[in-house]
């Protein structure tokens, strides 16, 4: 499992570690880009994103998200929350560990 474990970039990580609820196991977490990258424990999904005014934390349930790769895009979905979001994923590497993982822990559609 071990492999679905990225590095985050620190100011990426301080952010998800002030999120984080101590009862939560991280299965992945991926730097899909310079300014976001994706964590997903065992309860919820992370989404975080780097702006301009600084750090944004996404938190959803994972009964509440749908997630969608279509070709070099992730779509976050999460109707409950009224939240749609697009994030191209240009490394080809970065794809590839994002499907196996997605699918591996059943969180995944594609199209």
């Amino acid at each position: 499992m071990h492999e679905y474990l990225e590095a985050l970039q620190p100011k990426f990580n301080e952010a998800f570690k002030s999120n984080v609820k101590i009862t939560e196991v991280t299965v992945f977490s991926l730097q899909l880009s310079p300014k976001e990258a994706l964590v997903m424990t065992n309860r919820q999904i992370y989404l975080l994103k780097k702006g301009f005014w600084g750090m944004k934390v996404h938190c959803f349930p994972l009964s509440e998200v749908e997630l969608t790769l279509v070709e070099d895009q992730l779509h976050v979905i999460s109707e409950k929350q009224g939240f749609n979001a697009a994030i191209k994923i240009l490394d080809s590497r970065k794809r590839s560990l994002l499907t196996m993982a997605l699918e591996k822990f059943g969180q995944v559609s594609k199209t």
